[in-house]
C-alpha cells in the first residue's frame, strides 16, 4: 500500500509540473500579446469609437472629438484633440480657431481578479485548490482599474481673430508645426 501511495504523490506532483509549465507558456503568450497593445494613433474613428470624429455645425462652427483606448494618456488624448482642430481649420480655408467649450470625460471600468485554479493537492478526503499565486494562506486577489479618456471641443474657426478677443484664438499652422512631433499616426 505505502507503494501505491508514493505512485500518487509522484503522480500529483507531475501534474502540478505540468500545470506550472503550462502556466509558464501562458504567462509568455500573454505578456507578448499585452506588449503589442499600443495606443490609440491619431486615426479617424474605427468601429470601436477610438480615434477622431468632427461634424460641421455651420460654416464657421465644428464639434470635435478624440477617444483613447485603455493605454492612451490623457495628455495625448486633448494633443490630438487640438491638432484635429487646427487640421480642420485649415482644411476649411480658415487660419484661426478658437474652442468655444471644451471637456475631457473619463471613464472607468473596474475589474474584478480572482486567483486562477488549475489544481488540487492533498490525500483522499482533504483536497485543497493549487493557486497560481501559491499556497491557500497566500492566496490574493483584487480589482484592476481600466480607464479611457474622450476629449470633446466646440470650435469656432477665422480668418482674422476679433480683436477684443485675439488671446483666445489658435494660429492653425502654428499648432500643427508645434504638435507634429508628438502625433502618432496610424501606419496601416
Amino acid at each position: 500500500m505505502a507503494l501505491k501511495y508514493k505512485k500518487e504523490a509522484i503522480h500529483w506532483a507531475h501534474f502540478s509540473l505540468k500545470g506550472l509549465m503550462k502556466f509558464y507558456l501562458f504567462c509568455i503568450v500573454t505578456f507578448a500579446i499585452l506588449g503589442c497593445a499600443t495606443p490609440t494613433p491619431y486615426q479617424e474613428a474605427t468601429s470601436f469609437g477610438m480615434g477622431y470624429k468632427d461634424q460641421k455645425l455651420d460654416g464657421e462652427k465644428y464639434r470635435v472629438s478624440f477617444k483613447g483606448n485603455r493605454i492612451t494618456e490623457r495628455e495625448t488624448v486633448e494633443t490630438y484633440l487640438i491638432f484635429r482642430a487646427a487640421e480642420i481649420t485649415l482644411k476649411e480655408g480658415f487660419d484661426y480657431f478658437t474652442m468655444i467649450q471644451w471637456n475631457t470625460d473619463r471613464y472607468s471600468q473596474v475589474e474584478s481578479i480572482s486567483p486562477v485554479v488549475y489544481g488540487y493537492y492533498g490525500q483522499n478526503t482533504q483536497i485543497f485548490p493549487y493557486y497560481v499565486y501559491g499556497s491557500p494562506p497566500m492566496v490574493r486577489g483584487g480589482t484592476m482599474e481600466n480607464v479611457e479618456y474622450e476629449a470633446v471641443a466646440f470650435i469656432n474657426m477665422a480668418k482674422v481673430p476679433p480683436q477684443d478677443k485675439k488671446e483666445n484664438y489658435y494660429k492653425a499652422s502654428e499648432i500643427i508645426k508645434n504638435l507634429n512631433p508628438k502625433i502618432q499616426k496610424n501606419t496601416k
